[in-house]
């Protein structure tokens, strides 16, 4: 019952479903990109401490 719904719903809005697929993919691609590029940012850095202190 639920999948025909779905099934329905999605076929009448075809260019809504397309412009929320899209964003949803742009949204998930950003977060691999600025994931993957994390560990070189706090490489950098030094010691990973964001305030650049070290302690003790």
């Amino acid at each position: 019952m639920y999948g025909t719904y779905l099934r329905r719903e999605l076929a009448g809005r075809k260019k809504q479903t397309a412009i929320v697929a899209a964003g949803m993919a742009v949204a998930i691609a950003l977060v691999i990109v600025v994931n993957a590029r994390a560990p070189g940012r706090r490489g950098r850095r030094g010691n990973g401490n964001p305030a650049g202190r070290n302690r003790g």
